[in-house]
């Protein structure tokens, strides 16, 4: 079985251990299609070859500074649709990256099986939209129902993405597979170095992602400002929010509490959460986005770390009985989860181990792998 993979994430090499599990059976062969570079969190992502010689990589130009608008600039695409039996697209319904590689295929290889994956856990009208914005609305639009009417099958990212493709009335296989990480990688380690050279002596709550306004972290320090016990707030990473976080902590006098670091690399995510004591993700619904999934969610469920989230978008259903929930931007309520966790070290340790268990049994590259190979051999 030929497969050819189309992954912008996977210019990473921790991304592109997903198609080295992939790799591991033995009946398919694995063509992944990456970019030269790509922009994610605020940053400039250049791919990195794997030493993984048992599927073949190839690397392409992106067009265009947005995600949901690049397409690949040359004739790559004619030279890697050479009669696939699937070709996947990690992208959405919408991208133009999802229409481009579509509409190669129809015309290039007919016969192949054409799959694309789906983040998107709202319903999305013109209303949705500012009049501005319109004209992109209905191109989105007219893109969507093409990806729609002419895919095999889709993969839904979250539970309500499963509804929201069903609403839309797409007539191929949908399947649910949530996305993964790697436990070799995040797991619990011993960091006491690394905290005192940070001077994270009290008990460390934690954020790292996007420095954005509906990750909620006003709320954050909303709720830590009521916090009793003596802590550290420790906020990592990079964003336009960033110096609100600094001015509300200052009003809320706890700015001697906040210890706020721009986005370390990425083989130091792994340390960094291991210094938290509980990691916070206080997400906000907003008008067109409500959190998808909370990759950094598992990441630290896979290191031991206990873990709190609001009730956005996919957030229960990740963290599931392994960690505590609140009422997104209510404050009071995330207060109340923080000083528990706080004041009970058996229920840190308890939620910190049912949290590996919970990663081990739903959220490796191996599980990933295993439901994707199934959905091809499906086809």
């Amino acid at each position: 079985m030929k497969v050819l993979l189309v992954d912008c994430n996977s210019v990473r090499t921790d991304e592109q251990k997903k198609a080295s599990e992939l790799a591991k059976f033995e009946d398919l062969q694995l063509c992944l299609l990456v970019p030269s570079f790509y922009v994610e969190n605020f940053k400039r992502n250049k791919v990195e070859k794997t030493a993984d010689l048992s599927y073949r990589i190839t690397v392409g130009r992106l067009i265009g500074k947005h995600p949901n608008r690049a397409i690949f600039a040359n004739n790559l695409l004619k030279e890697v649709l050479k009669k696939p039996d699937i070709i996947c697209v990690h992208s959405d319904e919408n991208f133009f990256l999802t229409f481009q590689v579509l509409l190669y295929k129809l015309i290039l290889s007919p016969k192949s099986k054409f799959i694309f994956h789906t983040w998107q856990n709202i319903l999305f009208s013109g209303e949705t939209y500012p009049q501005a914005n319109k004209v992109l609305h209905l191109i989105d639009d007219l893109i969507e129902r093409f990806v729609l009417r002419f895919s095999d099958a889709c993969v839904a990212r979250n539970m309500e993405g499963l509804g929201i493709i069903k609403k839309k009335r797409f007539r191929g296989k949908l399947t649910y597979i949530p996305w993964g990480t790697d436990t070799g990688n995040f797991y619990r380690r011993d960091v006491g170095n690394v905290r005192l050279r940070y001077g994270l002596k009290a008990f460390v709550i934690g954020y790292i992602g996007r420095l954005v306004e509906e990750k909620g972290l006003l709320d954050l320090i909303g709720a830590v400002k009521n916090v009793k016990d003596d802590y550290t707030l420790l906020i990592i990473g990079d964003g336009p929010l960033k110096q609100d976080i600094i001015t509300t902590a200052e009003e809320h006098g706890i700015a001697d509490r906040l210890r706020l670091l721009d986005g370390v690399p990425f083989e130091e995510v792994p340390v960094m959460i291991n210094c938290m004591d509980t990691f916070v993700l206080p997400s906000r619904t907003a008008m067109k986005w409500k959190e998808q999934f909370g990759r950094v969610l598992v990441e630290a469920m896979a290191c031991e770390v206990a873990v709190i989230g609001s009730d956005s978008g996919a957030i229960p259903d990740v963290i599931g009985n392994a960690g505590l929930i609140f009422r997104e931007g209510y404050t009071e309520d995330l207060t109340q989860k923080i000083t528990k966790l706080m004041s009970d070290d058996a229920l840190r340790r308890k939620l910190g181990q049912a949290g590996r268990q919970r990663v081990l049994e739903h959220f490796t590259w191996q599980r990933f792998a295993e439901k994707t190979y199934n959905l091809f051999k499906g086809l």
